[in-house]
């Protein structure tokens, strides 16, 4: 328990520092650009809700909280975190567009996760909530005084998830790459073959941008798996 605390403070203050300046009620969501990686984010922050609403529901509190460590640790920290840094902080190379889609979702995450946590984790989540969302405290004084969070069934995006399937083996190989050469994770690769099944070679300019700048691979060189 001490290890994910510690996880979900410092993580949830480096996202803190991504949102400032950011108000979500200001942001027109239907104009946003969201890519793969904030697609496949929203969609398991929704099905984590849906889980974990009916864990909760049927007194299964260890099923309920299991799923929330895995999301947060997992799917928002291990991956989502580290694939929108880019783009949240080189706003003139990468656009507003970009850099406030990756807030939204950050910012989604993070609420959501912290009033999932609240029954859990009651005086942590309550702090961070305080620290983080000062104009959402401002109309609850307390998270344990918001309402529970709802799922939204038209986020739920399976091709999002294939292609984010696909985007994180990428990386996480270059990763392995670059440590059993002892290189920097920020050291680029002047060039890589990547292997796709057909069905998603048509597919693959989707998420090429994260993989040059997340996996820091220069030139990709696609090729059909066999």
């Amino acid at each position: 328990a001490q290890s994910f605390l510690t996880k979900l403070w410092n993580a949830s203050n480096f996202a803190g520092k991504a949102l400032e300046g950011f108000d979500a009620e200001k942001v027109d969501r239907k104009k946003l650009q969201l890519r793969i990686a904030d697609k496949w984010m929203l969609s398991q922050l929704n099905k984590t809700v849906r889980y974990v609403t009916a864990s909760l529901e049927n007194y299964e509190y260890y099923a309920a909280l299991t799923a929330i460590h895995s999301f947060f640790w997992k799917s928002f920290c291990d991956y989502y975190l580290e694939e929108v840094k880019y783009r949240v902080y080189n706003e003139e190379q990468f656009g507003k567009q970009g850099k406030h889609a990756a807030q939204l979702v950050l910012h989604e995450c993070l609420l959501k996760t912290l009033q999932m946590l609240a029954p859990f984790t009651c005086f942590t989540s309550e702090e961070l909530y305080h620290s983080l969302f000062a104009g959402e405290a401002k109309k609850h004084k307390s998270i344990h005084l918001t309402s529970w969070p709802q799922e939204d069934e038209t986020l739920f995006d399976e091709e999002a998830g294939q292609l984010a399937e696909i985007l994180h083996s990428i990386i996480s190989q270059a990763r392995r790459f670059k440590a059993s050469n002892q290189l920097a994770l920020n050291e680029p690769i002047s060039s890589a073959d990547i292997y796709l099944p057909e069905e998603f070679m048509g597919e693959f300019e989707k998420i090429e941008e994260e993989v040059r700048e997340v996996a820091r691979i220069q030139n990709v060189n696609l090729k059909k798996l066999p």
